[in-house]
């Protein structure tokens, strides 16, 4: 009887050892998942804020972009203003039709 006993607790002390193994596997899979998960949100982490920084530099560049135009625009009209003035000073009313036509023209565009 003995010898039945230390047997069946020899089998039930190696099956718990089975069990012990097997979660330690499932462990150490779940901790090289979640390492590799880790790693992954890193790097789209990092692919993010290159992102970010690229539109933040798209923006300046636009937003500069944009006011060169601007001073331009205004230069122009500032032009077109002038010209105008000194032609009808001058009266030539041929000049100011076509300051018009070009106006109209410069409009459709």
């Amino acid at each position: 009887q003995p010898q039945g006993l230390i047997n069946s607790l020899n089998d039930m002390l190696l099956e718990e050892r089975m069990k012990v193994e097997d979660l330690e596997k499932r462990m150490e899979n779940s901790d090289n998942l979640v390492g590799a998960l880790e790693e992954q949100v890193a790097s789209q982490e990092a692919t993010l804020a290159a992102a970010k920084e690229e539109l933040r530099s798209c923006q300046t560049r636009l937003t500069e972009e944009n006011q060169v135009l601007k001073a331009q625009l205004q230069e122009s009209q500032g032009k077109l203003t002038q010209l105008e003035k000194d032609l009808e000073s001058q009266g030539d009313s041929q000049s100011l039709k076509d300051i018009a036509a070009l106006q109209a023209e410069l409009e459709k565009e």
